[in-house]
């Protein structure tokens, strides 16, 4: 018997500067059934768990907050897997601390559709990209261009989903059986929820996905060589026990997913004649050592180089119809 219809997670670290905007967007959300928020401060040096605490006094009846001591992370412990054991939600929705919900009918939409298919274990959507700058780009973080269910070898063969859209069973949120000592767990959970149900995505976006953010996990493998080596073996471990657990049914999928941690890997590698003797650089193709070299010589380039076609590429466009004349019509109308 569950207490509540909707538990919402989020954990938090150092991001006075977003948690404001996070919890606004949980907040604001217009929805009739009862639902909870569970909130948890890793032990930040700003004035992050001050904030929570303001919101705390103002929502007493939604709010449970739980502030740690310790960084939790840095000791190898899970503070959002606590926060799971407490949630008492028939459904968890999670949003991050860095990360932020513009859709105030989100958790409705995807609250009606779980409740009318009921053999569906997950709900998801596409969410607009933002920067460290808090600019929020055109482009979306988006899985198709179309309201479709997504079957478990596609799931498994790329990261398709922004965290801050999994609506999911609670059920299939905590003893994830291949999960122990994955270096992430949105991943390990998406899988297992598409291994337990159908995974259904909404091609409309109603959340921010906030990427390389200070103290997020990604900006801060991208700023140690070492934690960034440790984290993709990591992974790859990950999909071998996914491997295993499902006796290979989906090794092809897994193995999509593997190939390319393994460049990542490769790239972040500190030396270049270590690459070149890797079983798994000598089995690429051109392109991808090419992507690979490039990579370990300019690791900014292919980031920096998104960002600035991502901004200006209405700019961009324009000089290309204008150019080569092939859609003169449609830039005559834009201009």
């Amino acid at each position: 018997m569950y207490k509540y219809m909707i538990s919402v997670i989020c954990i938090a670290y150092n991001q006075e500067r977003y948690i404001k905007q996070t919890l606004d967007g949980i907040l604001m959300q217009k929805i009739d059934c009862p639902y909870e928020l569970l909130i948890s401060d890793d032990a930040s040096t700003d004035h992050t768990a001050d904030i929570i605490r303001e919101y705390e006094k103002a929502y007493p009846d939604i709010i449970k907050a739980f502030y740690y001591k310790e960084n939790q992370y840095s000791q190898g412990k899970s503070s959002i897997d606590m926060l799971y054991s407490k949630a008492q939600g028939k459904y968890i929705a999670i949003c991050e601390g860095d990360d932020f919900w513009i859709d105030e009918n989100k958790l409705k939409l995807q609250l009606n559709f779980m409740e009318n298919h009921p053999d569906t274990s997950i709900c998801v959507h596409s969410a607009y990209n933002c920067y460290e700058d808090g600019v929020i780009m055109s482009n979306l973080f988006r899985a198709a261009k179309q309201n479709q269910y997504f079957s478990t070898g596609k799931v498994m063969e790329k990261w398709l989903f922004p965290t801050a859209s999994f609506f999911v069973k609670s059920d299939y949120v905590r003893n994830i059986p291949f999960e122990k000592d994955a270096p992430c767990g949105d991943y390990p959970l998406v899988v297992n929820a598409a291994l337990n149900g159908k995974v259904y995505y909404m091609d409309r976006p109603m959340s921010v996905y906030r990427r390389m953010s200070a103290y997020s996990i990604s900006s801060s493998i991208n700023k140690d060589t070492n934690k960034k080596h440790l984290y993709y073996l990591g992974v790859l471990k990950l999909m071998r026990r996914i491997d295993e657990y499902t006796k290979k049914e989906y090794h092809k999928s897994i193995n999509i997913y593997a190939q390319k941690i393994m460049f990542d890997l490769l790239r972040s590698e500190g030396n270049i004649e270590e690459i070149r003797k890797n079983r798994y650089y000598i089995k690429a193709s051109l392109i991808d050592k090419f992507k690979i070299f490039l990579g370990f010589k300019c690791p900014n380039f292919v980031s920096i180089g998104r960002r600035i076609i991502y901004k200006y590429k209405y700019f961009i466009a324009c000089i290309y119809m204008r150019r080569f004349r092939r859609y003169k019509n449609i830039y005559r109308l834009k201009n």
